[in-house]
């Protein structure tokens, strides 16, 4: 278990916070054992609005240098400190964030500048803040568990006079130290004296401990270089038009995809992302307002979109119907990247903890409850939140073998190949690998059955349509046709039978399908017995008048019956059942039979009708003469 870098205070405060619903102790890192399927962008299974008003960014220049530092190109660096980092107009209510780390020798303190550009007074409020300027990811942790456990109240910071404006330091009395790194996220609201939005011009800007006053740095016709090159990127300040997103993730969890991952802070569900928009570029030179993209000609056109600090408010809504009792919620790690997630489940107070690569953390095993996230700056994206079918205590070692059994994909066994030997103790590995080992002898056995019953179909369809009239040689070479398609099926019936035989296995899912196959596989082969018995039969001298028969009918021409209407006690007991008898006629120019059993007579004559299943032959003698009967 990693401990958070919380200081002493908060982090005890934070363990006090109810954390119920899972077996895993608070805070504990999983690793991702479990085979989550990855939703697409496009799934409906998860769904978001926007809410809020706009977000007011801050994150470039990332870093702060002095005059004289250099550029990852070798450019040299001019003007960072003493400067407006980004400013930009907002409307009524609103979120800042800035992110920025002290690479300079000085102290560094950081202003908003607010002006009022209409011509009514309006009142500035703040109604949530958190703070703290230490260590980056800190920082972070810290200012994000401030803000998202801060109660909204409106607080007055000043009556702005029409065409006039206010400032005030927001880093802390200490203000912030080389090699610091400072997080501010508050929000704000600007109004008319009848409540009604206001838009105000923001500038947020940086100086030295000795300025009092950042308006001569707030009003310049250019703001901050970024850190920017060719190859390299620092560009991530502007508008976003959205602080918030409500969210529903209703997903369904079965043994045959027992682990549902969802990307969390990347390109985006739908209604989940909107594009950064700025009208400064990384110069400091201002532009028409437009998206923020980093583009390497030829290489990368990469769009800016709502990564950190967006507050999602996400119901979670689990159908849980795999043999498994419980649904865990994990959070954390999409891949190799680690990171701290910073959440709330059903109102509670904000829990901070981190993640290592590969990992995540259980939040919750209820099947429906509400989750808040924000995920704060400095972070590697995306996030994964996981939801895995697992027992009351944990997420089982096993369960991807569990989706191989009941899928019996080769992807799904190699997964679980991989995740075995990469999470499971070595001493533990050898009933899970033969658990998959059954499940690469049931894979085969599925593919060989299902040929098998192609093969038999394919067998009995050249039988059924073959003309049993012709005589002589075509007769001899039509029989030997027939009888070697029946016995390559047959061969082939019995490799099946021995490969069902060496499977072994105490999985119930794959001990029913094994007996499932051995069902269909007697079947076949009972059917191939009874097509090869039939071709026999068809090779003796034609029997007729009162030759030997299980069933002699006479009737007239131009009759329509049915034999298991007018036979069927006759036709049971050749057959056992009327369960899926097939029909044919050895002479279609005399009497015809369908496959449901009722025969047209066409002509006088002697006819012989064969009916079969897996069971039996039975064959029926017509003598036809005269009109119907």
């Amino acid at each position: 278990m990693k401990r958070s870098v919380l200081s002493l205070p908060l982090a005890l405060l934070m363990s006090l916070a109810p954390i119920t619903g899972f077996a895993y102790s608070p805070g504990e890192e999983v690793p991702i054992s479990y085979p989550a399927e990855i939703l697409k962008y496009d799934s409906a299974s998860v769904r978001y609005s926007k809410t809020g008003g706009q977000v007011f960014v801050s994150n470039a220049p990332e870093s702060i240098y002095d005059d004289g530092a250099q550029r990852a190109d070798g450019s040299i660096i001019t003007g960072q400190v003493n400067s407006t980092l980004y400013r930009d107009t907002v409307l009524g209510s609103f979120r800042l964030w800035a992110s920025h780390y002290n690479k300079s020798s000085q102290t560094l303190k950081f202003w908003l500048h607010v002006e009022n550009r209409s011509e009514q007074d309006i009142s500035l409020y703040k109604t949530m803040q958190g703070y703290s300027d230490t260590s980056v990811t800190t920082a972070a942790s810290r200012a994000t568990v401030q803000f998202m456990d801060s109660v909204p109240e409106s607080a007055l910071i000043a009556m702005i006079p029409a065409g006039q404006s206010v400032y005030f330091a927001y880093s802390d009395e200490d203000n912030v130290r080389p090699g610091n790194a400072m997080i501010y996220i508050a929000e704000f609201r600007a109004e008319f004296a009848d409540r009604s939005d206001a838009e105000v011009r923001v500038s947020n800007v940086v100086t030295n401990d000795q300025v009092t006053d950042p308006t001569p740095y707030a009003t310049t016709g250019t703001i901050a270089r970024t850190n920017a090159t060719a190859t390299t990127s620092d560009d991530y300040r502007g508008l976003l038009a959205h602080w918030g997103r409500e969210g529903t993730i209703d997903v369904t969890l079965t043994d045959e995809n027992p682990a549902i991952g969802i990307k969390v802070a990347d390109l985006g569900y739908a209604g989940e992302q909107e594009s950064l928009m700025a009208r400064w570029d990384v110069h400091g030179n201002p532009v028409e307002q437009r998206e923020v993209r980093f583009i390497i000609p030829g290489q990368l056109n990469k769009l800016r979109l709502a990564y950190w600090y967006t507050d999602y408010q996400i119901g979670i809504r689990i159908t849980n119907r795999s043999s498994f009792p419980v649904a865990h919620t994990l959070y954390g790690s999409n891949g190799s990247n680690p990171g701290f997630i910073n959440y709330q489940i059903n109102g509670s107070r904000t829990v901070n903890t981190h993640f290592s690569r590969n990992t995540a953390v259980p939040i919750h095993t209820e099947n429906d409850f509400e989750l808040r996230t924000m995920v704060m700056p400095s972070a590697y994206l995306p996030f994964g939140l996981y939801i895995a079918a697992g027992n009351q205590k944990e997420v089982p070692l096993d369960l991807a073998v569990v989706k191989a059994e009941h899928t019996l994909f080769p992807a799904d066994v190699a997964t679980a190949t991989k995740l075995i030997n990469t999470h499971v103790p070595e001493s533990e590995r050898a009933p899970l690998l033969d658990r998959l080992s059954a499940v690469v002898q049931a894979q085969e056995a599925s593919e060989r059955v299902e040929r098998l019953e192609r093969e038999t179909r394919e067998a009995e369809q050249l039988l059924l349509v073959s003309d049993f009239s012709v005589k002589g040689k075509q007769r001899t070479e039509l029989l030997q046709t027939l009888q070697q398609s029946v016995q390559a099926a047959d061969e082939n019936s019995k490799e099946v039978k021995e490969l069902l035989s060496a499977i072994h296995t105490e999985q119930p899912v794959l001990a029913s399908r094994k007996q499932s196959w051995m069902d269909a596989l007697n079947g076949m082969q009972g059917r191939l017995r009874s097509m090869s018995q039939l071709i026999e039969d068809a090779g003796d001298p034609p029997l007729k008048g009162n030759g030997k028969a299980d069933i002699r009918m006479k009737l007239g021409t131009g009759s329509v019956i049915s034999l298991l209407s007018e036979q069927e006690e006759k036709i049971v007991d050749a057959l056992g059942s009327l369960d899926r008898i097939s029909w044919l006629s050895h002479d279609r120019s005399i009497a015809e039979v369908t496959q449901d059993g009722h025969v047209r007579t066409l002509r006088n004559g002697v006819v012989k009708l064969t009916g079969f299943n897996d069971k039996g032959v039975v064959h029926i003698y017509l003598i036809l003469s005269g009109n119907e009967r």
